[in-house]
């Protein structure tokens, strides 16, 4: 599992199934303490987009979470609240895609035209990289 801004983190918000025969209405979401034992931070990915985002492996062993940390007190409203959450995140998500696929076609667009295409032309990744607005 990855959390976004997970070195930096109190605490996660976390889905985990209680009730697993019953699918996704079986999934709760918890408040995780990052300081608690048996949570630990694995190796921190690379991300594409995002770069300034600390995104490292999330580790959870025999961790014990009270049950006041159940998010809303009610057992399997984790997936819908994770939803819910998604329908304020993804509007924001999708305008930074389309920044990005502006920028690359912008970028792409003004680059010379050669009798000879090249990959080398295309994938400066030094010059490419410094077009994306992160």
């Amino acid at each position: 599992m990855w959390i976004t801004g997970a070195g930096q983190a109190d605490w996660f918000f976390v889905l985990a199934y209680t009730d697993k025969s019953a699918g996704y209405k079986g999934m709760s979401a918890f408040i995780v303490e990052s300081s608690w034992d048996g949570v630990s931070l694995g190796k921190k990915e690379t991300n594409m987009g995002q770069r300034a985002s600390d995104t490292p492996a999330v580790i959870f062993e025999d961790v014990h979470v009270p049950v006041e940390n159940l998010i809303g007190g009610v057992e399997g409203a984790g997936w819908f609240n994770a939803m819910k959450a998604f329908d304020l995140s993804r509007p924001n998500v999708a305008a930074q895609a389309v920044g990005c696929s502006r920028a690359a076609y912008e970028y792409a667009s003004n680059m010379p035209m050669s009798a000879k295409p090249s990959a080398r032309n295309c994938m400066n990744i030094k010059q490419f990289n410094s077009c994306w607005p992160i």
